[in-house]
């Protein structure tokens, strides 16, 4: 009979030797099941080397090849539209048989572009720039710099084109600047200010240096200082108010009333002044006398009933400037008389009111004594010897020097 103590020294002996044929099978590498990758699954996996644990965890760590979350927020917030070409040269070229209306267009948004020199709608040189449009490419606007370091503008709007602007420089504008500064023609010196503002800033003509036309019914009296021209019969107050003729008047104001206007005739040379005073009244027309009015113009009357001229002293009248008539000459034969006429003077040559004269007769038949006639003229012209002194002869002789202040 097998003891206690001996049946577990057998046991503990095939423990061991179990243990022992475990170890040994476990440590053999050389597939003693001849258990194939098939039957495991590994024919569906690559044959490739795995990194070792070290080289994962260094991987793991490292911060340049790996991005955080920041960054590729930050990236995907980012220009994902292209602006240029990948190697940073414009995206687009406008070649010379290309139209910038039709080709930029097609581009919607920012791009960089070139152009050819002869590119149809261009601004004639090649140019870079710029070109950023709405996506319906109605409207939008170009920026492009030449080789010249000028600036070109262009934009669409509502599909309308606009023209190419050349944008200023700095140096250009400073250079038309300087240009404007130092031109002499179009500005004021100090000097020529001062002229000018103490010249006549109160306008007298029109802007042509002419008179200023006087409307019709226009009272003269009342308009302001200038030179001015009308017709005399139109215009109120004019000093001769019956003359149909062309009139210059030149006012002069002092003050709120006082003026001086001068007035000179056109067609036939007078000149005339006026004042008004302070108290706003018109003092009358004053007319100047020139050498001119010293020269009259003789006429003869008809001589009637029955008088004729006596010798060479031919019977004449005139008027002079101060509108006086004067009558000289000599007469014989005629009829004497009130109511007889010797001969009648026409109108503007007559006087006011009825006027006697007393002249000299002839002393013929008389002795020495001196004779005298009276002469009457009428203010319908008519000239009457009245009576005459020579009661022998009375007709004989008969002279007339006088003169009298025509109507």
């Amino acid at each position: 009979m097998e003891t206690k103590e001996g049946a577990q020294e057998k046991a503990d002996a095939a423990e061991a030797g179990a243990k022992a044929y475990a170890d040994e099978h476990a440590a053999k590498i050389n597939n003693p099941h001849k258990v194939t990758k098939a039957q495991v699954g590994l024919s569906n996996v690559d044959n490739v080397k795995q990194a070792a644990k070290t080289d994962f965890d260094a991987h793991t760590a490292d911060n340049v090849r790996h991005i955080t979350a920041d960054e590729r927020s930050k990236w995907n917030g980012g220009q994902l539209f292209k602006v240029t070409g990948d190697d940073g040269q414009p995206l687009v070229y406008i070649n010379a048989t290309d139209d910038f209306h039709e080709l930029l267009p097609k581009y919607k948004g920012f791009v960089h572009f070139a152009s050819h020199p002869n590119a149809v709608n261009g601004p004639g040189v090649a140019v870079r720039g710029f070109w950023n449009c709405n996506l319906a490419g109605t409207h939008g606007q170009i920026i492009a710099f030449d080789n010249s370091n000028r600036t070109f503008r262009k934009s669409i709007s509502n599909g309308n084109w606009s023209e190419w602007e050349v944008l200023e420089t700095q140096s250009g504008s400073q250079a038309k600047v300087d240009a404007h500064a130092n031109n002499k023609t179009v500005h004021v010196t100090a000097a020529e200010r001062t002229k000018w503002n103490n010249a006549q800033l109160y306008k007298l003509t029109q802007d042509n240096g002419e008179r200023i036309r006087i409307p019709d019914g226009t009272d003269l009296l009342t308009l302001p200082s200038g030179f001015y021209y009308g017709v005399s019969n139109k215009v109120l107050n004019s000093p001769e108010p019956n003359a149909v003729e062309w009139f210059h008047y030149d006012i002069l104001t002092n003050g709120t009333t006082r003026k001086t206007i001068v007035v000179t005739a056109t067609a036939n040379p007078k000149r005339w002044f006026g004042t008004i005073h302070t108290n706003g009244a018109f003092k009358g027309w004053q007319r100047f006398i020139t050498d001119a009015d010293a020269s009259v113009t003789w006429q003869s009357p008809a001589l009637l009933n029955g008088w004729r001229q006596y010798g060479t002293h031919k019977v004449q009248f005139s008027k002079n400037a101060f509108g006086e008539v004067e009558i000289i000459g000599s007469i014989t034969g005629g009829t004497i008389g009130f109511d007889v006429p010797a001969f009648t003077l026409p109108a503007g040559y007559r006087p006011i009111q009825m006027t006697h004269f007393i002249g000299v007769a002839s002393s013929i038949g008389t002795g020495s004594a001196p004779q005298f006639h009276r002469t009457q003229i009428n203010t319908d012209g008519k000239v009457y010897i009245q009576s005459c002194s020579n009661t022998t002869n009375p007709n004989e002789f008969i002279t007339f020097g006088f003169k009298f202040k025509a109507a």
